[in-house]
């Protein structure tokens, strides 16, 4: 379920929620009001619903214009977004055809795009909580799977690491030792977000991703941690082959550690083939 401010509604928030229609579902924005109060930051709200049409009122104002600022009791102003039903309708199909495909695939093959607003939208609803339309916001939680969406990231980034991975390695073979140390910064990149999906985070915000790592040390394990810290840090200076190739087998195993806590990830993102050993001498045969 959402967290909800059940009879702990705050005061100055009553008359907003009351201008809500039935139809609607008002949600603070990602975190709530804890990790507002933490960040000093201003009171973000999500007001979903179908579109203008209800007679007047906060929430059709909202509706009409794709955003609004309201004065509350306390003084503050609060900034309501807008996000029209049919659209989360369409964002919908990126997390439920990823979820079906973890049971089947061939689904796998070409999955919808799933673009950083999306990715951020749908965090600030799974982190949300509901203010107004409970029952709506539930469904809407299953229908967007946003228990899953740890799960759904996972996936998308370690199919990116995967095929950094190829690619590394075609240079590496290359001699190409220069792009490759960038290709494996990149990697790390992609890596660092899958991690924290194993984790239970979803936010996909970079410049909050290393602060989240630190905070989820103990989830992810601070040997982990480190590793993937230092992959972070690499500088694209690093150009001898022997520790590119060193660090592409670390990236490797915290990879594999986050197929182990998401094992339905694999399906759709299973670890790259190990390279065929080359055969070794026929033994010699001696006639009895």
């Amino acid at each position: 379920m959402w967290p909800q401010f059940a009879g702990d509604l705050p005061a100055h928030l009553a008359g907003l929620v009351a201008a809500v229609r039935p139809t609607d579902v008002l949600v603070v924005a990602g975190g709530g009001a804890g990790a507002r109060a933490a960040a000093a930051a201003p009171l973000e709200l999500l007001l979903i619903g179908p579109g203008p049409g209800a007679p007047g009122g906060a929430a059709a104002d909202v509706a009409g214009s794709g955003r609004g600022e309201f004065a509350l009791a306390s003084g503050e102003r609060a900034r309501v977004r807008f996000v029209p039903s049919a659209r989360l309708t369409s964002l919908a199909q990126a997390p439920r055809r990823t979820v079906l495909a973890f049971d089947v695939p061939s689904m796998g093959a070409e999955l919808p795009p799933l673009p950083y607003r999306d990715r951020l939208l749908l965090h600030e609803l799974r982190t949300g909580v509901v203010l107004a339309g409970a029952t709506q916001a539930q469904v809407l939680r299953e229908t967007l799977c946003l228990d899953r969406l740890p799960e759904v990231l996972a996936a998308l980034h370690l199919r990116r690491v995967t095929d950094r991975h190829h690619e590394l390695v075609s240079l590496l073979a290359a001699g190409d030792t220069a792009a490759a140390a960038w290709v494996l910064r990149e990697l790390a990149t992609q890596l660092l977000p899958a991690v924290l999906a194993a984790a239970g985070e979803s936010d996909p915000c970079r410049w909050r991703q290393p602060g989240l790592l630190a905070a989820a040390r103990d989830r992810i394990g601070a040997p982990r941690a480190a590793v993937l810290g230092r992959l972070l840090a690499a500088g694209t200076d690093t150009t001898a082959a022997s520790k590119i190739t060193a660090a592409l087998e670390q990236a490797q195993a915290l990879a594999a550690w986050v197929r182990e806590r998401l094992p339905a990830v694999t399906a759709l993102a299973p670890p790259p083939p190990v390279p065929r050993q080359a055969p070794g001498p026929v033994p010699a045969t001696h006639a009895a």
